[in-house]
């Protein structure tokens, strides 16, 4: 009898062990730290990123030959947007001109200063290393809110917002990159200092 008690015994209290640790796996498992927003900025020598923390917006450009005189179409050139959601974001991207051509991927946060990028196949004019499965790491920090592009044919330069004449000799053309540090209404803040119309800029171009 004495046997069966002390057998009763052992089996129970291997089963409140079991159910202890369980409990602590589940409590680390939940107390898991979640991941942090990528940061705006420049990231290795052909991508620049920006989030916005108040729509939790990710916005970037990779460019294989950026802040050179090279046409876009005749470079590894796309952008991409997407939505904070913790480690793994969903994104889309696209190159200019081709806007039905999305092509579908993932951002992976690696730590605070790096992430990495995949896409589903790899863009036009890129080889199979560029922008379609790389780590980037934040060589400078900005900040930069979101990226936009200037839609109108030349969008006029404003020293300040609400301003009735724009900067003399001062516009932007079509196509030209914009880094979003403020808005106030209807106007946008370049990294630059100047105020744009915020008419006058598009998410990225079609």
């Amino acid at each position: 009898m004495r046997k069966i008690i002390n057998s009763s015994m052992l089996i129970i209290h291997r089963s409140l062990l079991f159910i202890v640790v369980l409990l602590l796996l589940i409590i680390s498992c939940n107390n898991k730290p979640q991941s942090s927003p990528p940061i705006s900025g420049e990231y290795g020598d052909h991508l620049i990123l920006a989030y916005n923390e108040s729509t939790k917006e990710i916005s970037g450009i990779y460019q294989s030959q950026i802040n050179t005189e090279n046409e876009a179409q005749d470079s590894c050139y796309f952008y991409f947007v997407g939505k904070f959601a913790g480690e793994k974001t969903n994104i889309i991207s696209w190159r200019i001109g081709h806007r039905l051509e999305e092509i579908f991927g993932v951002m992976t946060i690696r730590d605070s200063l790096s992430f990495d990028l995949s896409f589903e196949k790899k863009h036009i004019n890129c080889t199979e290393k560029q922008g379609f499965s790389d780590i980037y790491h934040l060589n400078k920090k900005t900040n930069w809110r979101y990226i936009r592009t200037i839609k109108a044919d030349f969008a006029g330069l404003y020293i300040q917002a609400n301003n009735l004449m724009p900067s003399i000799d001062s516009v932007w053309q079509k196509g030209t990159i914009i880094k979003v540090t403020d808005k106030k209404i209807d106007w946008v803040k370049t990294s630059e200092g100047w105020w744009i119309r915020e008419q006058d800029v598009i998410r990225f171009p079609g």
